[in-house]
């Protein structure tokens, strides 16, 4: 009798969840604030009569063309009545989101790569921060701005992360000194913006067709699974082939605290590490909350010496200045051959060195540049989830479980 019991609340639970559109962490926030700005995403494709209606309705700010969903303001009441409509799937907060720096203070340099002329030419990345200073050591491609600030940097965490990636300085050069570098400015002088603005950023930056989008922000969702729109969006734009570069979050050392779109399954997420290999305690843990392997990688992030505002230069550390090295070894490779992002992400786990450290650490390793180009590929980068997909399976069963219980 007791396992018709078990199984009855399974269903019951997870009917539950199926019929609840409304994030907890929307929910807590409805009881506080009259007006909350939302995400909806919508469920399948969905036609223009179907978005016209919800507009009519509740009044659609912005309507996404990366994915099936739209940013909204809406009352709690407004919240409860568009969540049991149909197409909708998901209602969330727009979540805050903000620059991965975490202190500030040489910088991983590749002699090797550039001698055999590793340079990144024809090949592009897009740097989504807080705008890029036109430096004299950064040659800016093209530049879009989704704030109300216009484009330039007034913050310095864009500058600094271009720089790792492209600095074209005779000495403190970047991993990819000739890429297209574009700028794709989502976050404020302060270093803060939203979900929507990240999501804005990603659909020009697929539109340019733009190779690589290098992303070290992070919005501290709670259940981190990749099914947040921000993290969608992510792998949408992956899908669409631009290999998505994410910084895992400075919420370490405890686990599960990687940040949205890091918890993304098909963007390449990047942990920090310093320049004795050992794991920085800032940088973000897994698994995600459905129980998968992140980081993906780790490259180094401490002490680094970058581009920074009115042609200075600066020391930051941060899986924001570790997930450029990444984005800059993916340019390389790109340049030298002809791979989709999936194949990119495969080829730089590939070949990293493992550091002894739990996958949930440190993923495949410290990344390896020049191994990704000259050496031989390892079978490395397997995830435990391909590995061992049915214990994993049954553990998100549970998790799910305990956490509908603790809700209740």
């Amino acid at each position: 009798m007791s396992r018709y019991l078990f199984l009855t609340l399974i269903l019951v639970v997870f009917s539950a969840l199926a019929a609840s559109s409304v994030t907890q962490q929307l929910e807590d926030q409805m009881k506080q604030e009259e007006y909350t700005e939302v995400l909806v995403t919508f469920e399948g494709d969905i036609d223009d009569s179907t978005v016209e209606g919800i507009d009519d309705r509740y009044s659609i700010e912005h309507e996404f063309g990366l994915i099936e969903g739209a940013k909204m303001n809406l009352t709690s009441s407004e919240i409860e009545n568009l969540s049991s409509r149909q197409p909708v799937e998901r209602i969330e907060p727009d979540y805050p989101v903000e620059t991965l720096v975490s202190d500030t203070g040489e910088s991983f340099r590749m002699p090797d790569l550039h001698n055999n002329g590793y340079m990144g030419s024809n090949s592009s990345v897009a740097v989504l921060d807080t705008g890029i200073y036109d430096h004299d050591y950064l040659d800016i491609y093209k530049a879009e701005n989704f704030t109300e600030e216009g484009t330039g940097d007034l913050n310095g965490h864009g500058t600094h992360v271009a720089g790792i990636i492209g600095s074209q300085h005779p000495t403190y050069t970047g991993i990819s000194p000739k890429i297209d570098l574009y700028d794709a400015k989502v976050l404020n002088e302060t270093g803060r913006g939203s979900s929507s603005q990240i999501i804005q950023g990603l659909e020009w930056v697929v539109e340019e067709e733009v190779d690589i989008a290098s992303i070290s922000i992070g919005a501290e969702v709670e259940r981190c699974n990749g099914r947040d729109m921000l993290s969608r969006a992510t792998n949408k734009a992956t899908n669409s082939g631009t290999l998505t570069v994410t910084a895992a979050g400075n919420s370490g050392p405890d686990n599960s605290t990687i940040t949205a779109p890091g918890c993304a399954s098909n963007t390449l997420t990047v942990g920090s590490v310093d320049k004795e290999d050992k794991m920085a305690p800032y940088s973000s843990r897994g698994p995600t909350y459905d129980n998968r392997v992140k980081p993906d990688v780790v490259a180094p992030g401490s002490d680094i010496v970058s581009t920074w505002p009115e042609n200075r230069w600066r020391y930051s550390s941060g899986t924001s200045m570790a997930a450029p090295h990444v984005s800059g070894q993916a340019a390389v490779i790109l340049s030298e051959t002809d791979k989709e992002p999936g194949e990119v992400k495969k080829k730089i786990m590939g070949t990293s060195h493992d550091l002894d450290y739990p996958e949930n650490y440190q993923g495949s390793g410290k990344i390896d540049v020049y191994e990704s180009l000259e050496g031989n590929f390892t079978s490395m980068g397997q995830t435990s989830t391909e590995q061992k997909g049915f214990l994993a399976v049954l553990r998100n069963i549970w998790y799910r479980l305990v956490d509908f219980i603790l809700w209740m």
